[in-house]
């Protein structure tokens, strides 16, 4: 027999000297936590938003607000020229006939990143350095092709502007983004209505496991 206890279910679970098995006094302990969380579950699908929503809302609010201050708009730069960049010309596989046989007119156009610092903002500088990663050889050579028209002077003109987009666009990136309060309030709402609808979902979930639990025939010994 076994010993220190007061004797032993049909089921063959001991019962412990509270009178009730083992295994029954763990499922009862496993419901009554199970239907406290429920029920924290359900207030805060009800009432407030729990902590860990609201800590979730103003974290990103403070990276909105961080965003929208972040650091001082660089100078916008000058047009580029022809004295910026370093000019190299090959045969051409586009368009011409015979003609591409016997002129180069592929324009290799290559912007030195670091004398570029002279004249354009470090800020700049670096955004390029990230957004045209693909462009930028072992040199940290900005490089731009065209081989569009069938003249070297019309490949240089597409190629120029080919560049100053990419530059454009990079002190585009380097603006400030300015706050809007509408856009801010409208992102809350969304948030707050997102979590809502999580809290009910786990609520649900929570209900059908806990009716699930109750509806089994657990026989207290």
């Amino acid at each position: 027999g076994v010993q220190g206890v007061q004797g032993v279910s049909a089921a063959g679970n001991v019962r412990v000297p509270g009178g009730a098995s083992a295994s029954v006094r763990y499922r009862a302990r496993r419901r009554t936590i199970c239907s406290s969380t429920a029920d924290e579950r359900a207030h805060d699908a009800d009432g407030e938003p729990s902590a860990s929503s609201s800590s979730l809302l103003s974290s990103f609010m403070s990276k909105y607000s961080e965003s929208s201050s972040g650091e001082e708009a660089p100078p916008q730069p000058r047009p580029l020229t022809r004295d910026d960049v370093v000019i190299q010309f090959a045969r051409s596989s586009g368009a011409g006939g015979q003609n591409v046989n016997k002129v180069n007119t592929k324009v290799d156009m290559r912007l030195e990143l670091k004398s570029a610092a002279g004249w354009l903002d470090a800020q700049i500088v670096r955004a390029l350095r990230i957004q045209q990663k693909n462009r930028i050889n072992s040199s940290d050579e900005l490089v731009v092709t065209s081989q569009r028209t069938r003249s070297q002077l019309g490949n240089i003109e597409d190629a120029l502007m080919k560049m100053q987009g990419i530059v454009d666009e990079a002190y585009q990136s380097c603006l400030p983004i300015k706050e809007d309060e509408e856009k801010k309030k409208a992102v809350a709402k969304q948030l707050q209505k997102g979590n809502k609808k999580r809290l009910e979902s786990k609520k649900l979930k929570s209900d059908k496991k806990k009716g699930r639990r109750e509806g089994k025939n657990v026989k207290d010994w």
